[in-house]
């Protein structure tokens, strides 16, 4: 497979990978969090000739992509950071305006910059807001009971998933994200703080790890499940099914699920009563 790696950046117009017509170039860059791929950035860019039989690459004539102009497969133009200067000569030297395409290149490359700037506030700023829920979250389970964390958690993140498509910009998608951080800071444990609630007290380790098992599941399973339905609807499609779930989780804890978190025991000592912790 083609190797991965922080600071990549691929760069290609081949109209039979991804691409559209040769003056199309995309540059893609892969986003890491915490070591592993997060996502893809992409920045498409216009330029102005690259060679071919006419300048401006309209050949009415053409009868094949190649009369069209220089096809680059995608190939890396910065590797680990790296700028690949041999690369750029290629594609330089088959353009009749080679400024034109240094210039276009270089705001390509510093979009992807602010991309990976702006999303990597966008993911602190959510998670920020993620960790400051986490003692709320707490208080709420165990003075209020465990439904009074839990079933806001499903109901905010469904309705940040629900406003996701509807975000165009980056205040939009960080108001989202800061949406989504209270939701899932809010569901911070409860997972298992439920479990150790229903445990049976002969058998809680082995209930627990039944119960952990059933959870990582569902973190294994659920990326597989998103990005079906995104094949089958739509990335749009799956974040509206995603809060539809969501809420439908949260009425069916609201409504059909009991509460576990039961009340101290009274523990009696001589005329006086003394809680237990």
């Amino acid at each position: 497979g083609v190797e991965v790696a922080p600071g990549d950046t691929w760069i290609f117009n081949d109209p039979f990978e991804g691409g559209t017509h040769l003056n199309d170039f995309r540059l893609v860059r892969p986003l890491f969090r915490d070591g592993q791929l997060f996502c893809w950035l992409a920045s498409v860019g216009h330029w102005l000739d690259i060679g071919g039989g006419v300048p401006g690459g309209y050949n009415p004539k053409a009868t094949e992509a190649y009369h069209e102009g220089t096809i680059i497969p995608p190939v890396k133009i910065i590797r680990a950071g790296a700028f690949q200067n041999d690369i750029w000569e290629i594609i330089k030297i088959n353009s009749r305006l080679p400024q034109s395409n240094w210039g276009d290149l270089n705001g390509q490359i510093n979009a992807l910059d602010l991309g990976s700037a702006q999303l990597g506030l966008i993911m602190s700023a959510s998670s920020m807001i993620e960790v400051a829920m986490f003692f709320p979250a707490g208080v709420l389970m165990d003075r209020f009971g465990r439904k009074t964390a839990s079933v806001p958690c499903f109901a905010i993140m469904a309705i940040g998933m629900a406003l996701l498509p509807l975000a165009n910009g980056f205040w939009s998608l960080l108001a989202v994200a800061c949406v989504v951080g209270v939701g899932n800071g809010l569901g911070s444990g409860s997972m298992m703080t439920l479990g150790a609630d229903l445990a049976p007290p002969e058998a809680t380790g082995e209930f627990l790890g039944i119960w952990r098992l059933i959870g990582d599941s569902g973190g294994f399973l659920g990326p597989i499940v998103v990005g079906t339905v995104a094949g089958l609807l739509s990335l749009r499609g799956s974040a509206w099914a995603l809060a539809f779930v969501g809420i439908l989780a949260a009425l069916t804890l609201a409504l059909l699920v009991r509460e576990t978190r039961t009340e101290p025991a009274v523990i009696a000592t001589g005329g006086s009563a003394a809680k237990g912790v």
